[in-house]
């Protein structure tokens, strides 16, 4: 499995959509990081499907992934503050 600060965002963004409510386990979640560290981060649009392959399985689903995604690998214009969507609880990095 690809390591690195990519597949660190990669796993805390699957977390982030499970805590949405998107049915995302850690299957899922291998196969989202491998899928980004294949196309990388070079075009955002392959970035973006090659995720949304990966961790999105119904149509339902499209439009949280859709948000989050836009809110999660946005540019970074300060700092953090709390998830801009109300109710969505963004995990903590994992302990190593």
């Amino acid at each position: 499995m690809p390591e690195g600060r990519l597949a660190e965002n990669v796993v805390r963004f699957a977390r982030t959509l499970r805590a949405a409510g998107l049915r995302v386990g850690p299957g899922r979640g291998h196969v989202a990081v491998t899928a980004a560290a294949e196309v990388g981060v070079g075009s955002r649009e392959d970035f973006y499907w090659a995720l949304h392959a990966a961790l999105v399985s119904r149509a339902e689903e499209r439009a949280l992934f859709d948000e989050a995604f836009r809110l999660f690998w946005r540019e970074p214009t300060g700092p953090l503050g709390p998830p801009p969507v109300p109710g969505l609880r963004v995990p903590p990095p994992a302990k190593r």
